[in-house]
C-alpha cells in the first residue's frame, strides 16, 4: 500500500473552511499484492471538500448517502501476483484495426488510437493515452484473442486502479484531545494492499487564532521509523483541512503524528466503536479502544474482461469486471494528451480545439488550461473537435476530465463505450447564432467570445440568473435555449408567491443550520431580487418564442410573483423593503442577493434597481396576454386577475422617483448600495450597483455623467484613478475597502456577510475584483447615455483584453497575472469571468442588443441599429424568433430578414427611415 498526501482538518465553526496543500503529484498506479481489502463506509467526494468538526457541508451531503461496508477483492492467481509486482515478463502487445481505425496497446491496456474519416485514408497520430475501465494498470498476464475476421478483440485479466475514500470513524468524530506543549499524538495506519494517495485527519482549533503544529509521517519497518513527509503550516485555520505528501509510499505500517503545537490545536477522536486503521497513542501512551478520526484515499487495484469491436468508422468497447465494486459506480477512462500550464493551445499533444456535446454546449480548450478538474456534466455524446484530420464522438459521455500537467484524463460513466470517427467540420457548430460584419477583424473576437463564454455551460442555474440567462439563450438556436424556456417556468413558486432561490430550498443552502433535524435550513438565506428577475426573463422569452401556451403560464406565475413583491415587500409604495430577521443589511447579518457574501438587505439599492423593470415587465405581459384570445383561454382557472398595465406603468416610475431620493449620495456622486434598518449608509464604491441602475433607467442623463466621471477618474483603495484600468475586462466591483472583521475599521468599518471574515482588497471578486457581466450594464448604459461611440470605444477596450490570450478562460493565474475565481476545482479569486459566472455570456450579447439594436417586443421584432463608425453593417446568422430561424442584416439604409426555416422561408426588407423597425408577428408566413 502506497501513501500519496495525508490531510488535517482543523474546526471549530460550522460553515467556514478550506484546504491547504503540499505539493500534490499524479500517482502512477503499480499493481497490489494479490489480496483481500476491506473497506468500511467509503465516499466518493473529491478529497478537497471541507470538513467541519468531521461533518460534512450540507451542500455536499447529497455525496454522503448510501454509504456502506463495501468488500473489494483482488483474487488473482500466484503467478499473475508475482508478475504484477515484479514485471518480468515481457510485454504482451494487442492491436486490431480496420479501414477508419487502428488500436494498439499492451498488458491489457489500450494505449494508441488513430484514425482516418475517409476508407483506407491515412491514418492520424495517436489520439488517446490508454483506454480503460477506472484508471489503467499494465498486467502482464492479460490474455488476449483477436478475430480477424468480425473485427473483434477480447482481454482476459485487465488491471485497473479504483480510488476510494475509506473514513474511520463512519460516523461524526465528537471527542476532542488537544495537543499539549511537548506532546505527541499518533494514529498508526496499516494498510494490506494498493495504495494510499492521502489521509485526512479532523481536528479542533477551539476558535482559536494563530494555530498550527508539525505533522509528520513516519514508516515503520524491522522496529525502526523513517521519516517520510513533514510540514508545518504557517497558519492551520479554524475548520481547515491539511494535505500532506506522502510521497507514492508503499504498503505497511505507518505513524501519522502531530506534535509541537503553537496555540490551541488537538485532534478528534469518535465515541462510537468501529473499524479502526491501527493502535493510537497520546503522548507515548496507548490509547485503548479509541482512535484519531481519519479518511484515507487509496487506490485500489480490480480486474475485469474486455471486448472490442470495429465496425467501420464505430468502435465499441465493452468492460465486465471480475472484482466486485461494491457501491462503486463504474466509468471508462479516456486518456488524452495535454498541456496544463500557459495559455496557448496550439500544442501539438493538444488534439481538439473544442468540445461539443448533444444538447449544444461548447467548450473551447482554453477554458481546460490551468485547472485540475472539468466541468461535470452528463451528456448522450461528446464530440471532440480535432486536429486529426477527424472528428471523434464518444458516447454516453461525460463533461468530467482529471487534468495533469500532461494529460486530460476522461471519465465516461459504465462499462460501455461507443466511439465514432466524423469528417473534421471547420469552426463552430455551424447551426449555432453568430455574427457578421462588415469589419471581421472586430466580429472574429467577438464571435469567439461568445462561444467561450455563452455556449459553454447548461443552463442549470437559479432564479437570481433569470434575467441574465434569458437575455444570453432567448435568440440563438442552442438546444439550451428551448430548455430554459422549461427550466424559467420550473422554478418553485411558494404559495404566498415567494420564488424560491434554490430549487426546492427557499433560500441558499450556505450558510446552513439545522437544529432539528428535519433536513431543512433553519436560517433565512433567501435572495429577493428572484421575483423580479423571474418576471423579467419570463416576459422575454414570451416575447421572443411567441407561443400562445407559454405566455399563459408565465403570466400566471409572474402575476404571483408581483404580487409578493407589492404585498410582502412593500412594493405597492414605491420601494421594496426586506425586512426579515438576518436580511436587514446589518454587518454579520446574511446576503440576500447574487452578491452574497455582503449582507445586502432592508433598502437594497441592487435589487430596487431592478423592481421598476419588473414592472413595466409585468405590463408588457398583461398586454401581451390581453392581444391574445388563445393565451387568455389557457389561464388556470386559479389564476389570480390582471392589474391595469397603467397601474405598474405609474408604479415604476414612483418607484425610480423613490430609489433617487434614498440611495443618491450626493457628496459622491453615486448610488449607495443599501441601508440597513438601522438607518445606516453602506456604500464602498459599488460600481456593480451603479451600472445597474444607469442600465435600468434610474439614473437621468445628468448624473449619469456624474458617475461615469467617478468611474473613469476617481481613485480606489489603491490611490490610483484604476477603477477601470486594473481588470480592463470589468470595473472593479468595489471602489473603497470592506475591511476584515478583525482589521482596522476605519474610515470605515467592515460590512460581511456573517460566516465571512472578510478579504483583503482585490483578493475576491466582491472586494476590489471585477466579474465580467457588469460590463453588459456598462455597455448598455454608455450607449444610453454617453452614445454610441462611447459604449463601442469601451466594447473593443473589453475585446482587446479578452484576446490577450487567456480568453478571460481556464484557472489561475489569468496572462494578467490575476486570480480566477471559482470554475471546476477552483478558489475564491479577484476575477470572475467563467465556470460559476455562466452570466459572463451577456457581454458579446450586446452586439446583438445595443449595436444592432434587435430585441422582441409585445408587436414583434423591434430593430433600432447603433451602428458605430467602424461598421458599415453588421448581421446575426442563425438567429431564433418566434420558433424560427432567421438570418437579419442591418446596415444605414435599410434591414434585411431571412427565413431559413424550411416550409417558412421568406425575405422581408424595410428602409431604415426612423430610428426604428417593428416586423409584425403577422408579416411572417
Amino acid at each position: 500500500m502506497y501513501l500519496k498526501r495525508i490531510s488535517y482538518s482543523m474546526g471549530c465553526r460550522v460553515g467556514t473552511g478550506g484546504c491547504l496543500f503540499v505539493n500534490s503529484r499524479d500517482i502512477d498506479v503499480a499493481a497490489a499484492r494479490a489480496s483481500s481489502f476491506d473497506i468500511h463506509r467509503t465516499t466518493h467526494l473529491r478529497p478537497s471538500h471541507v470538513s467541519h468538526h468531521g461533518k460534512i457541508d450540507k451542500t455536499s451531503q447529497h455525496y454522503q448517502k448510501g454509504f456502506s461496508h463495501m468488500h473489494f477483492l483482488t483474487r488473482p492467481s500466484l503467478l499473475l501476483a508475482a508478475l504484477l509486482l515484479t514485471g518480468s515478463t515481457q510485454a504482451q502487445p494487442l492491436s486490431i484495426s480496420n479501414d477508419y481505425i487502428r488500436i494498439d496497446g499492451a498488458d491489457g491496456v489500450i494505449k494508441s488510437l488513430r484514425v482516418s474519416s475517409t476508407p483506407k485514408g491515412k491514418l492520424s497520430d495517436n489520439i488517446i493515452n490508454g483506454f480503460s475501465l477506472f484508471s489503467p494498470v499494465a498486467n502482464k498476464s492479460a490474455k488476449v484473442t483477436i478475430d480477424k475476421k468480425s473485427h473483434t478483440m477480447r482481454i482476459q485479466n485487465a488491471a485497473y486502479g479504483l480510488t476510494r475514500i475509506i473514513e474511520y470513524p463512519t460516523t461524526n468524530p465528537s471527542y476532542p484531545v488537544e495537543l499539549k506543549p511537548g506532546g505527541v499524538l499518533a494514529q498508526q495506519i496499516q494498510f494490506k494492499s494498493g495504495r494510499i494517495r492521502r489521509v485526512a485527519a479532523q481536528c479542533p482549533t477551539w476558535n482559536k487564532g494563530d494555530c498550527t503544529a508539525t505533522f509528520s509521517l513516519y514508516r515503520i519497518a524491522n522496529g525502526k521509523r523513517q521519516l517520510v513527509s513533514q510540514m508545518r503550516p504557517q497558519l492551520v485555520g479554524d475548520g481547515t483541512t491539511v494535505w500532506l505528501d506522502a510521497k507514492n509510499s508503499p504498503a505497511g505500517t505507518y505513524s501519522f503524528e502531530m506534535s509541537s503545537p503553537k496555540g490551541t490545536i488537538g485532534w478528534w477522536q469518535p465515541t462510537s466503536n468501529g473499524p479502526v486503521p491501527g493502535s493510537s497513542f497520546t503522548n507515548g501512551q496507548e490509547v485503548k479502544g479509541k482512535h484519531y478520526a481519519l479518511k484515507i484515499e487509496a487506490i485500489l487495484t480490480g480486474y475485469a474482461n474486455a471486448v472490442c469491436k470495429l465496425d467501420g468508422p464505430k468502435l465499441t468497447i465493452n468492460y465486465q469486471p471480475t472484482s466486485k465494486l461494491g457501491d462503486a459506480k463504474p466509468w471508462i477512462s479516456v486518456k488524452m494528451g495535454w498541456v496544463k500550464n500557459g495559455y496557448d493551445v496550439s500544442s501539438p499533444k493538444i488534439k481538439f480545439n473544442y468540445v461539443y456535446s448533444n444538447n449544444d454546449i461548447v467548450v473551447p480548450a482554453y477554458l481546460f488550461k490551468r485547472r485540475t478538474e472539468s466541468y461535470s456534466c452528463n451528456f448522450q455524446w461528446l464530440r471532440f473537435n480535432g486536429r486529426i484530420g477527424a472528428d471523434i464522438q464518444i458516447e454516453p459521455a461525460q463533461m468530467k476530465a482529471d487534468i495533469s500537467d500532461t494529460e486530460l484524463d476522461w471519465h465516461i460513466n459504465g462499462t460501455s463505450l461507443r466511439l465514432s470517427v466524423l469528417p473534421h467540420q471547420n469552426g463552430y457548430p455551424k447551426h449555432l447564432t453568430s455574427f457578421d460584419s462588415s469589419n471581421p477583424k472586430l466580429t472574429n473576437p467577438i464571435n469567439e467570445f461568445l462561444f467561450t463564454h455563452n455556449y459553454s455551460h447548461d443552463i442549470g442555474v437559479n432564479p437570481d440568473w433569470a434575467d441574465w440567462m434569458s437575455a444570453q439563450m432567448c435568440y440563438t438556436t442552442s438546444r439550451q435555449a428551448t430548455q430554459y424556456e422549461g427550466v424559467i417556468n420550473g422554478h418553485y413558486i411558494q404559495p404566498n408567491g415567494y420564488v424560491n432561490s434554490w430549487g426546492s430550498m427557499p433560500g441558499w443552502p450556505f450558510p446552513f443550520a439545522d437544529a432539528n433535524g428535519d433536513g431543512l435550513n433553519d436560517l433565512d438565506t433567501r435572495h429577493m431580487p428572484t421575483n423580479p428577475n423571474l418576471i423579467i426573463g419570463s416576459q422575454r422569452l414570451a416575447a421572443w418564442n411567441g407561443d400562445s401556451s407559454y405566455l399563459a403560464t408565465v403570466v400566471n406565475r409572474a402575476r404571483r410573483a408581483m404580487e409578493f413583491m407589492l404585498i410582502d415587500l412593500g412594493g405597492k409604495d414605491g420601494l421594496l423593503v426586506i425586512d426579515y430577521p438576518g436580511l436587514q443589511g446589518r454587518n454579520n447579518e446574511f446576503g440576500s442577493n447574487y452578491w452574497d457574501i455582503t449582507p445586502f438587505g432592508y433598502k437594497c439599492a441592487f435589487t430596487n434597481s431592478i423592481f421598476p423593470r419588473s414592472l413595466e415587465a409585468m405590463a408588457v405581459l398583461e398586454e401581451m396576454i390581453a392581444a391574445d384570445p388563445k393565451a387568455q383561454k389557457l389561464l388556470p382557472a386559479t389564476s389570480l386577475p390582471s392589474r391595469d398595465p397603467g397601474y405598474y406603468r405609474a408604479l415604476a416610475k414612483t418607484a425610480v422617483k423613490k430609489y433617487n431620493e434614498i440611495f443618491w449620495l450626493e457628496d459622491k456622486n453615486r448610488y449607495a448600495g443599501c441601508i440597513d434598518k438601522d438607518g445606516t449608509v453602506h456604500d464602498y464604491g459599488f460600481t456593480f450597483v451603479n451600472l445597474q441602475a444607469m442600465a435600468f433607467g434610474e439614473a437621468s442623463p445628468e448624473r449619469a455623467r456624474r458617475i461615469f466621471n467617478w468611474m473613469e477618474t476617481g481613485t480606489s483603495y489603491t490611490g490610483k484613478q484604476d477603477i477601470i484600468s486594473k481588470h480592463v475586462f470589468a470595473m472593479r466591483a468595489s471602489a473603497e475597502l470592506n475591511p476584515s472583521k478583525t482589521a482596522s475599521q476605519t474610515p470605515k468599518p467592515s460590512w460581511w456577510h456573517r460566516d465571512w471574515p472578510g478579504t483583503d482588497f482585490e483578493e475576491q471578486c466582491q472586494a476590489g475584483g471585477a466579474i465580467l457581466y457588469t460590463t453588459a450594464h456598462e455597455i448598455m448604459a454608455r450607449q444610453k447615455l454617453l452614445g454610441t461611440e462611447n459604449a463601442w470605444s469601451r466594447f473593443k477596450q473589453v475585446l482587446g483584453r479578452y484576446m490577450l490570450g487567456d480568453r478571460l478562460s481556464g484557472g489561475s493565474p489569468l496572462i494578467t497575472g490575476q486570480t480566477s475565481q471559482g470554475g471546476p476545482g477552483g478558489t475564491a479569486g479577484a476575477c470572475g469571468i467563467e465556470g460559476e459566472f455562466p452570466e459572463s455570456g451577456l457581454v458579446p450579447s450586446q452586439f446583438l442588443y445595443v449595436f444592432m439594436g434587435i430585441d422582441a417586443s409585445k408587436d414583434g421584432l423591434r430593430i433600432a441599429p447603433n451602428l458605430p463608425t467602424d461598421l458599415n453593417w453588421a448581421s446575426v446568422k442563425n438567429m431564433r424568433w418566434d420558433k424560427l430561424v432567421w438570418d437579419v442584416r442591418v446596415d444605414r439604409q435599410q434591414i434585411t430578414m431571412k427565413c431559413l426555416t424550411k416550409g417558412h422561408q421568406q425575405t422581408i426588407t424595410r428602409p431604415l427611415a426612423s430610428d426604428a423597425v417593428t416586423i409584425r408577428r403577422d408579416e411572417v408566413k
